[in-house]
């Protein structure tokens, strides 16, 4: 799925000018960190002048200055490449002055990188400053702003990652972990050629000194690598909270595979590291005197420290490609399994139990802690045939639950529809259901169309309340490519994607409505029927969205005809007041195209509540009436009202011609109070099955 993004060029551009950028500067602030966190504990008492001292010193402030130049030279590139994908234009029409001009002062990157080459002058003054005066000074303070400066450098990046998405507290928050993430990456990562350096001079066996500091320094060293893991796992979860969000985003999208790409080489650094700290640091510690043991000990830490830069700068080209790549979290998951794991078996509780499944699982809990104790045991006495047994009692643990807790998967199980829930979308559904579906599974999905009693297998019920627990891109599936074993057959070669999936939109709000015959101008208790979108306008003032009401105010929503519907309309203009201190947003939508000639001027100037028509929005809420039985009919609505809560969703439903209800006005200001005295719910998520 993802190769043909990694092959293309610009992508390869973008993720090479992005891993260089990002390696010379996690460089830039890790030589300071290590200059600052390592290097100056572990000569302390020697002497600012000592030789030693002076050629460390020396070493990090060139090789600070060498990232320096390296990060401008990189992110100049980087800068270009950007401003060409920004642009659209060719790179070698990109080099343009006005386009770098208008890319530099126009938009959000350009603004970063001006406070980046802003802090770069500033650093590089400082550097040239230090470098000169380090034969004879040792500056704390000077050493301290650079690195400084050198971290606000690093922690800027985020400024131009996918973290800088969000907006208020939250994205705030993803912000400030990314920026976390980067700086402990920089420590870490980018002490490590200072490591490496000390460590190469204190393979001298003639010199005592350098042996010393660079036994202080891996001490000191690991201590700041514990510190920055830390750092980096739970910044890293954030992040990946935000970007990812989901099992089917990290194993069925480009940036989830590249993601585990690079958890992988992640693991394989920490394995380095915690050898280093677990075996090789206590040799080198209990090892007081040269002698061919520590110099041993000394290439050992040498060698797994240069592996450990090789493996972190594998990591930075990862992390260029995953800067380059859309987010997991928007793109569609390509689930690569033939199962999934059935999340109704952990709801249904019950039911769990009559099957008798808390018996599987206790088998398969004693069978699994067997296992894990067999390969405890074997892996402390080195007893492989023990760790082999463990192995497949484990296996054969995870085996006896899975007919229980595993369903047939296909690729777009985990699609999310990219048509809204919207009363056109449903309009147009419901056109193609009654011309594709309805002669098989009924005009109101029963599954009792007229050629359902030919067919072998019978057609399912589509309102049944299995239907519920299918994702919209198991049914999107189902329409694309038929069911196995059944009549059903594949649509995609007659239907297009978009129709498809005003189709599975339809199918929800066919499910929702036989949900729904319950509802009467009394709150029910709560079931996630979510109210259909869509687009009103009232007379004389912006176009609003009824999505747009959630999470401010409970919305009564009336469709209405005149003459009939007039008395109520004045009652509700009469109370309206009244009734929108008590949280209640009224919306009233005609039934009819031609009702503004006939409401009176004076109650369209007053009635604030009054909109303009909208016929997909009245035929979808029409079909939230109750739902007839087969071969019944019922005579047209003149009149409906519904009451949506500041979640979005379907909670009471008046029709005036069956009882008083809500002509009472104090019946419904008593429903509104029951609306808000409940607890504010999530809003329900677009593209989403109940």
């Amino acid at each position: 799925m993802w190769l043909p993004q990694i092959v293309d060029l610009g992508f390869v551009l973008s993720a090479a000018a992005r891993a260089g950028h990002y390696a010379s500067t996690v460089l830039l602030f890790g030589t300071f960190v290590f200059a600052v966190a390592v290097a100056r504990p572990a000569t302390s008492g020697l002497g600012d002048m000592a030789d030693e001292c002076r050629d460390l010193r020396r070493f990090l402030l060139w090789l600070s200055l060498g990232s320096l130049i390296a990060t401008l030279l990189t992110g100049a590139f980087l800068f270009w490449i950007t401003a060409a994908g920004i642009s659209g234009r060719p790179l070698a029409d990109a080099l343009a002055p006005q386009i770098l001009g208008d890319v530099l002062a126009m938009t959000n990157f350009g603004r970063v990188w001006q406070m980046r080459l802003a802090v770069s002058a500033l650093l590089a003054i400082a550097l040239i400053i230090h470098l000169r005066r380090s034969a004879t000074k040792d500056s704390r303070t000077g050493e301290a702003l650079a690195g400084g400066l050198a971290g606000v450098l690093l922690a800027s990046l985020a400024l131009v990652g996918h973290s800088n998405d969000g907006s208020g507290a939250m994205g705030g928050f993803r912000l400030g972990a990314d920026m976390l993430h980067l700086l402990a990456a920089g420590a870490w990562l980018g002490s490590l050629p200072g490591l490496a350096y000390v460590l190469t001079r204190a393979g001298d066996p003639k010199s005592t000194i350098w042996h010393r500091i660079g036994r202080e320094a891996v001490q000191h060293f690991s201590t700041l690598g514990i510190a920055s893991v830390v750092v980096l796992l739970l910044s890293g979860f954030v992040n990946s909270w935000f970007l990812v969000g989901s099992v089917p985003a990290l194993v069925g999208t480009a940036y989830g595979h590249i993601l585990l790409v690079k958890l992988a080489l992640f693991f394989l650094l920490l394995t380095l590291a915690a050898i280093n700290r677990q075996r090789h640091t206590p040799q080198l510690e209990s090892s007081r005197s040269p002698g061919h043991s520590e110099q041993e000990i000394i290439r050992r830490l040498r060698r797994n420290t240069i592996l450990e830069i090789t493996v972190g700068l594998a990591i930075l080209g990862v992390l260029g490609a995953l800067v380059a790549a859309a987010p997991a979290a928007g793109e569609q998951p390509v689930w690569p399994f033939p199962y999934r794991l059935d999340t109704t078996v952990f709801t249904m509780a019950n039911l769990s139990i009559k099957r008798g499944f808390g018996l599987i699982f206790l088998k398969a809990g004693i069978l699994a802690l067997a296992g894990v104790l067999a390969v405890t045991w074997s892996l402390r006495r080195r007893a492989w045939w023990g760790l082999l047994i463990g192995l497949v009692a484990i296996g054969a643990a995870l085996k006896i639950p899975a007919p229980y807790v595993l369903v047939e998967a296909y690729p777009t199980s985990f699609y999310r529809s990219p048509i809204a829930y919207e009363a056109a979308s449903i309009v147009q559904g419901r056109l193609l259901y009654m011309e594709n579906c309805a002669t098989c599974h009924g005009p109101h999905g029963y599954g009792d169309g007229p050629a359902a009693a030919a067919l072998a297998v019978r057609p399912a019920d589509l309102t049944s309340g299995h239907f519920f627990y299918h994702g919209e891109g198991v049914l999107f599936w189902w329409i694309s490519n038929g069911v196995k074993n059944t009549p059903m057959p594949a649509f995609a070669d007659q239907l297009d994607e978009n129709a498809r999936w005003d189709l599975v939109n339809f199918l929800r709000t066919q499910a929702d409505v036989e949900q729904a015959n319950v509802m009467s101008y009394l709150i029910q208790p709560f079931t996630p029927i979510v109210a259909p979108d869509f687009a009103f306008q009232l007379f004389g003032r912006d176009q609003e969205t009824l999505s747009g009401q959630r999470g401010k105010a409970n919305v009564l929503l009336i469709f209405y005809s005149l003459p009939d519907s007039l008395p109520r309309i004045e009652a509700l203009d009469a109370a309206r007041s009244s009734l929108e201190a008590a949280s209640l947003r009224i919306v009233a939508i005609p039934m009819q195209n031609d009702t503004e000639s006939k409401l009176p001027e004076d109650l369209m100037a007053r009635a604030a509540f009054l909109a303009e028509s909208d016929p997909d929005a009245v035929a979808t809420y029409m079909l939230f009436r109750r739902v007839p039985s087969a071969g019944e009919t019922s005579p047209p609505l003149r009149h409906i009202e519904f009451l949506v809560d500041r979640a979005g969703y379907l909670r009471a439903r008046w029709i005036p011609a069956e009882r008083k209800g809500w002509s009472d006005l104090a019946v419904l200001q008593h429903q509104i109070d029951e609306l808000n005295r409940e607890p504010v719910r999530t809003l329900p998520p677009e593209g989403h099955l109940h």
